[in-house]
């Protein structure tokens, strides 16, 4: 019997057919693109950004590797909000963007704060016109300063440039702060050097100026100046006190310096305040140098006369409200004494004093005969005192008393006169006085002398100082205040001194 194989076939075919229109449809793979899709920068103050996400998934997220940068999602947008960074560091992190199993990465940079940097100290100068450099001055003898570092960055540093073996820098992590050890100076040659101290954006140049050693020194001139101020001012640049010879009314102290040249100073006192400073000189020609000269001139001493023994400068000073006169005088070529530098502080006269309406000069001329000076008193009211005289020695004194002299007195060699001189009254018609014992000529007497011819002036190193010169008159004068046992019963009086002037 044959069978029918077919009647078989095609229901089963049949089913298979059934079978194949069931099957599931088939799903695409997953996508995500970002239209951003490498590193995004931020500004140091933040801000915001927008990535366009591209994918075939209903649902994706978006995650934030930092706290510091935001995630707002939207349907097909992710926005990244970075907040401003106060670090002075830059900061990175990612974004990372995932859909359907896929992931996409975004790589996120934000700019750091400029980090500030300052310096500051008691030490730390900061020259005028300078901008912003900054400067420490140390003496020749070196020492130690401590600055504050004023940054944010604990990573600063400090670095000294080339050819200043001298400094020390160290950094200081405790409290911020630059250590700078100087070492001592023994040249003459004043020294700099540079330190630079950076943080990763910020730099300073530092000058250390260092001074050479103590040649040409100037002493404490400051007026009303203490004996403790005194001190502290030597002790600081190694001086030594040698005498100290302090009393209630006044005293001195001398010190011994560390200048091989003004090797003693002398300080003396009105009571508490300085009045007088002797600087003891090793040469002459050293003191006179332009080095020395111009080192009083950047004090503000102003040159004023030279009388081929002593060399004069004068400095104006307002100090408390009360305006001063400093003298220095240069003594180089005194008889028997040696080198030296005297600084006088003085009150200046503190408003208009009288004076005279000529000059005081009596018979006002020299080399004259003893009978012209003898008829000459016999008609001004001059009275021939034997007990003041010396005529053996040519010596002859008048008492006068009338409203401007007290005498006057007459020395003659060779039958010729010498030397004459003026006892006055009035000492504020001549002198005020700006301290204890002293005195100084009044502004309006200067002017008087000036107004006779006496204008030059010439140093002398005794107890008259200086002399006035008149060369039309051939004569010279000088006045200073002192007492005579014999005179006005001892009282301080004025005494005029004139001489005759020989051309040089």
């Amino acid at each position: 019997m044959v069978m029918n194989t077919n009647r078989h076939f095609y229901p089963l075919l049949l089913v298979l057919l059934l079978l194949s229109g069931c099957t599931s449809e088939i799903v695409p793979p997953a996508t995500l693109e970002l239209a951003d899709y490498t590193t995004i920068d931020f500004p140091t103050q933040g801000g915001e950004r927008e990535v366009a996400v591209e994918t075939n998934q209903t649902e994706w997220t978006a995650v934030s590797g930092a706290s510091w940068l935001l995630i707002d999602q939207r349907a097909n947008t992710v926005i990244l909000k970075a907040a401003p960074n106060s670090m002075i560091e830059q900061r990175q992190t990612y974004v990372l963007v995932s859909a359907g199993g896929l992931s996409r990465r975004i790589d996120v940079t934000q700019m750091a704060e400029k980090s500030t940097l300052n310096l500051t100290g008691e030490a730390l100068l900061v020259p005028d016109g300078e901008g912003d450099a900054r400067e420490v001055r140390e003496s020749q003898f070196g020492g130690t300063v401590s600055l504050d570092v004023l940054t944010e960055d604990p990573n600063w540093s400090c670095e000294i440039a080339e050819g200043a073996s001298w400094i020390k820098a160290d950094k200081v992590t405790i409290g911020s702060k630059l250590l700078i050890t100087i070492a001592e100076n023994s040249e003459r040659i004043a020294r700099s050097g540079i330190i630079f101290v950076r943080t990763k954006d910020q730099s300073i140049k530092l000058n250390v100026r260092q001074e050479g050693t103590l040649y040409y020194l100037l002493p404490l001139l400051t007026p009303e100046s203490t004996k403790e101020q005194v001190k502290d001012f030597e002790e600081a640049r190694h001086s030594r006190v040698v005498q100290n010879a302090s009393y209630l009314s006044g005293g001195a102290h001398t010190y011994h310096t560390v200048s091989p040249l003004f090797y003693e100073i002398k300080y003396s006192f009105d009571r508490r305040n300085l009045r007088e400073v002797v600087m003891q000189c090793q040469t002459a020609s050293e003191m006179l140098d332009d080095e020395f000269t111009k080192l009083l001139e950047e004090a503000g001493f102003e040159y004023k006369a030279d009388s081929g023994m002593e060399r004069v400068f004068i400095k104006k000073v307002i100090h408390n409200g009360t305006t001063y006169e400093i003298f220095a005088n240069l003594a180089y070529g005194l008889p028997s004494v040696e080198p030296k530098v005297v600084f006088n502080i003085m009150k200046r006269q503190q408003g208009p004093m009288p004076t005279f309406d000529h000059l005081p000069d009596g018979i006002g001329e020299m080399n004259l005969s003893r009978q012209q000076v003898l008829a000459w008193e016999s008609t001004h009211g001059g009275t021939y005192s034997d007990r003041n005289s010396n005529r053996e020695d040519g010596y002859y004194f008048f008492d006068v008393l009338d409203k401007t002299y007290i005498g006057r007195d007459y020395l003659f060699k060779d039958d010729k006169l010498v030397n004459m001189r003026i006892f006055t009254y009035d000492i504020s018609k001549f002198f005020y006085s700006p301290a204890r014992g002293t005195f100084k000529m009044t502004d309006e007497f200067k002017d008087l002398l000036q107004r006779e011819g006496f204008t030059e002036t010439r140093q002398t190193g005794d107890i008259w100082e200086r002399f006035y010169i008149n060369r039309a008159r051939k004569m010279a004068v000088s006045a200073r205040v002192t007492s005579f046992a014999t005179v006005l019963s001892g009282q301080p009086l004025v005494v005029m001194l004139y001489i005759p002037f020989e051309e040089d």
